[in-house]
């Protein structure tokens, strides 16, 4: 069961996005919590992210699912190398909340190295099994 506090900022978003997730990736749909997203982010990374934070932003403000290959206690994220998020999250609202998902293998004890361009998470979903857990970014 996620925290409260978690569960009660997702009821409190006018919109979500998520994402289609690729085979390697936890599926968020499996939380039960977030219900019909706003946007769903497609797997084609050929899109222009600027122009998909123009799109999102339409929507005022919000919280944005983000997948990557490594998180750590402080937000820090690693993709897949092409920056597809990191350029469409510079480019949306502040005030959108951004949630890393990711599974428990892919949290990181240690530091990872924040690059100037990478975009920090808020929150960390992570799946353990069937169980989620939500945690604050440091």
């Amino acid at each position: 069961m996620l925290q409260s506090d978690f569960v009660c900022l997702v009821t409190a978003q006018k919109a979500l996005i998520g994402y289609a997730p690729l085979s390697d990736e936890p599926d968020w749909r499996a939380v039960g919590v977030f219900g019909n997203p706003n946007l769903i982010i497609p797997q084609d990374k050929k899109s222009d992210p600027i122009g998909w934070a123009q799109k999102i932003n339409l929507l005022g403000s919000g919280m944005i699912l983000v997948p990557g290959t490594q998180f750590d206690r402080t937000g820090t994220r690693l993709g897949r190398g092409g920056g597809w998020y990191d350029r469409c999250i510079r480019g949306l609202h502040k005030d959108w909340v951004k949630v890393g998902i990711l599974r428990k293998k892919q949290f990181s004890d240690e530091i990872l190295k924040r690059e100037p361009w990478d975009e920090p998470m808020d929150w960390l979903l992570i799946q353990s099994g069937a169980e989620w857990s939500a945690h604050k970014v440091l």
